[in-house]
């Protein structure tokens, strides 16, 4: 019954290895129940069996390391889920409390021009208005407003339509696209002045890009600004939002400034997210649903650019959008 671990040694013999070695007595008459006429009898033919513990140490150890292992895969495993299950919900949490701000939003944005064009659209039938100069501005507002239902309802379609595919960027003039937008941008203000400058510079080399890119970059960039930062022409020495055109090493920069509060550099990189906006949607005082700045960065990589925002020198904001250089071989 001995395994290759196990030796016999006679009675009073020292283990060779004090360390490796366990000494097991065996008297065979004692133990195995023999009588005998004295005590002394017992001990006839008593050995010892030395045990090498270095193997048993060695497996007990590789099964401490495997258990601790084990233990320690276990913790990781629960940590790490317990982490991703509190990020999901945190997430889940943020988006469930944009979506109700984007349907108060939306919910907002339809009503408020819904009445005025009702309103001004009752008081011509009625006939209240006798005046031709106030007919011709209540014909302005319910054009107006018009667009403006037409651009919400626009944007949400877009939105879908950007998610679900991507666009064919073609070379073209960037100067000329904004420049095609100019008249529409100027006809939008709320104010009597001009509250838009442009600096399109000429014999600049064709970009990436799509018309639908442009014309939603220029229009919800200008429209951002003047919500955030409208411009009172009324005011001496007040500056206009600033629409330009700049040359930059990868590609050419449509960049919209404006003197407003700016961007707080905590909210700089989540602003072109979608539904996102500072606050609460019943405390917001500036309409608008969180998809316009969404709607940038969306057409910005559709083309192959970025779109960012940093603070303007002097104060305000800077947005940026970046249409990359046509390849020569597609220019």
């Amino acid at each position: 019954v001995r395994t290759k671990r196990e030796r016999f040694l006679p009675a009073g013999t020292a283990a060779a290895d004090q360390e490796r070695e366990y000494l097991a007595r065996v008297r065979p008459v004692a133990d195995t129940g023999f009588e005998s006429e004295s005590d002394a009898d017992g001990l006839l033919g008593e050995l010892s069996v030395a045990i090498d513990t270095a193997g048993i140490e060695a497996r007990y150890v590789e099964r401490e390391r495997r258990f601790l292992g084990v233990a320690l895969m276990l913790a990781l495993s629960l940590g790490t889920g317990f982490v991703l299950l509190l990020h999901g919900v945190r997430k889940d949490i943020e988006q469930a409390r944009r979506t109700e701000n984007f349907v108060a939003a939306v919910t907002h944005e339809l009503r408020t021009p819904l009445s005025t064009i009702q309103l001004h659209a009752e008081m011509l039938q009625d006939g209240w208005v006798k005046d031709g100069e106030q007919r011709d501005e209540f014909h302005r507002r319910i054009v107006r407003e018009t667009a403006r239902l037409s651009t919400l309802v626009e944007r949400v379609l877009e939105k879908a339509r950007l998610s679900a595919g991507p666009a064919q960027p073609r070379p073209g003039d960037l100067c000329a696209e904004v420049a095609r937008h100019m008249d529409k941008l100027h006809g939008w203000r709320t104010s009597k002045e001009p509250d838009l400058a442009f600096e399109l510079p000429e014999q600049l080399p064709p970009v990436m890009l799509t018309p639908e890119a442009v014309g939603s970059v220029l229009v919800n960039l200008v429209e951002n600004a003047r919500k955030y930062a409208p411009v009172d022409t009324s005011r001496a020495g007040h500056e206009p939002i600033h629409v330009a055109v700049r040359r930059e090493r990868d590609g050419l920069a449509l960049e919209v400034a404006d003197r407003g509060p700016g961007v707080p550099a905590t909210e700089r990189a989540r602003v072109f997210e979608a539904f996102y906006r500072t606050g609460n949607e019943s405390t917001r005082s500036v309409r608008g649903t969180g998809l316009g700045l969404h709607l940038v960065a969306l057409h910005a990589s559709s083309v192959g650019g970025r779109a960012s925002v940093e603070e303007r020198p002097g104060g305000g904001a800077l947005f940026r959008v970046l249409f990359p250089y046509a390849p020569p071989s597609a220019s």
